[in-house]
């Protein structure tokens, strides 16, 4: 499988297309709140963790061996993730829901405006799209039934395998 042996860094997403573009690729994000990467097999653990990630990553994915999470919690990383702003000048700092976005373009935005289909599959509180983080996706699953957390994973994967079996003629 691609790898990639550099610290990840994302700053004002754009996305652009020019004249007759070759193929875009489709892109798949995973995001695992408090997963140490150490512990999975796909990056070198001893014991096979993680399976199933494994064999999709070889045949789809490039893996980044260092990458350096912005935040330790969710919501300021993924504000960070998607639209490339340092934490120290976006508003996702504080445990607040009156989180104002509007002023900050998100990368699902740009995808959207360059013609790629979004979607998101979403689970725990701070992925809410109460916090604005679902701007420029067609779709965002969240999570919503307290009473039933168990079953989120599994109900997730099944929405993602369903996508990704039948995806879109456009690039997602």
């Amino acid at each position: 499988s691609p790898s990639a042996d550099f610290v990840a860094a994302v700053s004002s997403p754009r996305v652009s297309v020019r004249g007759r573009p070759d193929p875009r690729p489709n892109l798949v994000l995973i995001s695992i709140d408090t997963l140490r990467a150490d512990r999975l097999s796909l990056y070198g653990y001893e014991r096979p963790t993680s399976p199933h990630l494994d064999a999709w990553a070889r045949e789809h994915a490039v893996v980044f061996r260092r990458a350096v999470a912005p935040s330790s919690w969710t919501l300021p990383a993924h504000f960070w993730l998607f639209t490339g702003v340092d934490g120290f000048a976006h508003p996702a700092n504080h445990d607040s829901i009156a989180l104002d976005a509007t002023a900050y373009r998100f990368l699902a935005e740009e995808l959207l405006a360059a013609g790629y289909r979004t979607r998101a599959i979403t689970g725990g509180a701070f992925l809410s799209p109460d916090y604005g983080l679902a701007r420029g996706f067609e779709s965002y699953v969240s999570w919503a039934e307290r009473e039933r957390w168990n079953d989120e994973l599994e109900a997730h994967l099944a929405r993602a395998r369903e996508f990704l079996d039948a995806p879109p003629e456009e690039p997602f």
